[in-house]
């Protein structure tokens, strides 16, 4: 386990992008029905990005954050807390994102450096891009073996996972044991329409709006409703309750941790300059 820094991301791919040739592009521009003739330039950088983000595919971590602890960007570069039971908890990541042919993994407890405020506040804004540009986010469910667990388990009255939950276009849950939910062999658990309904009834939100495509972005529901979806969950830090919701509603936020319950009619501000309704105080 180490960290790479984004400079390093190229060398990492860098065989597996110098394949990346005319025809390729040329055949994905046929299966398009577009004429390679008379593609765009703006067409071609199009498809050579998707092309390259199919090549350099990362996993994210979602879970609930231990009590006791979770290593930090420190701890995972000196070694120390080796044995905590967060440190374990990294470790099945890593592993389990490597066993399903993943290089490079990313978890929120270690791969932020919050002592640099800078980066702190760059990592919450971009957080609900990093989900939804990932391949594919592993779900722990630290309190569950099956969906009968699910009315007690932590994760979905956790903040922050709302939208770790949303963002991403592919999940793949895993119990308290590290196994998976679910038993079918396709990779995204969002295909699954049992899971769906598991997670409809105990989140709130329907089925459509768990399974859509919100890499975008949050479409087609008013601003009440995801705030009907958040209301039922909690933050350790009240300032969080307002800046996980920055990436599900699009907005700019200044991070100042120590505002406390400040934040939240600051979000509320911005939703408002920025929604044609405002339907923000329908919830």
């Amino acid at each position: 386990m180490k960290f790479v820094e984004r400079k390093d991301v190229f060398d990492i791919f860098q065989d597996e992008i110098a394949q990346v040739t005319d025809e390729t592009i040329a055949a994905r521009v046929g299966n398009r029905g577009w004429n390679p003739e008379t593609i765009y330039v703006a067409q071609r950088k199009h498809i050579l990005r998707e092309i390259i983000l199919e090549i350099v595919k990362y996993a994210m971590f979602s879970h609930r954050w231990d009590a006791a602890g979770e290593p930090n960007n420190r701890d995972v570069t000196t070694g120390k807390q080796r044995n905590t039971a967060g440190f374990k908890k990294l470790t099945n990541f890593c592993k389990t994102a490597k066993s399903l042919g993943y290089k490079l993994a990313w978890s929120d407890t270690c791969c932020i450096d919050k002592s640099n405020t800078a980066e702190l506040s760059e990592a919450i804004h971009a957080m609900f891009k990093w989900y939804s540009h990932s391949y594919l986010c592993i779900i722990h469910l630290a309190e569950s073996s099956s969906y009968s667990d699910f009315d007690h388990e932590p994760w979905f009255t956790r903040g922050w996972t709302l939208q770790e939950l949303l963002a991403p276009r592919r999940v793949k849950f895993y119990t308290k044991k590290w196994e998976p939910l679910t038993t079918h062999a396709t990779i995204n658990d969002k295909e699954d329409k049992y899971l769906l309904s598991a997670l409809s009834t105990v989140t709130g939100i329907p089925e459509t709006a768990i399974a859509a495509d919100n890499s975008k972005g949050i479409k087609r529901r008013s601003v009440w409703e995801i705030m009907s979806w958040a209301s039922k969950r909690k933050t350790t830090r009240v300032e969080d309750i307002a800046y996980s919701l920055i990436g599900l509603f699009g907005v700019n936020l200044t991070i100042t941790y120590g505002e406390g319950e400040k934040a939240f009619p600051r979000l509320v501000e911005a939703i408002m300059m920025s929604k044609p309704k405002w339907d923000v105080f329908a919830w």
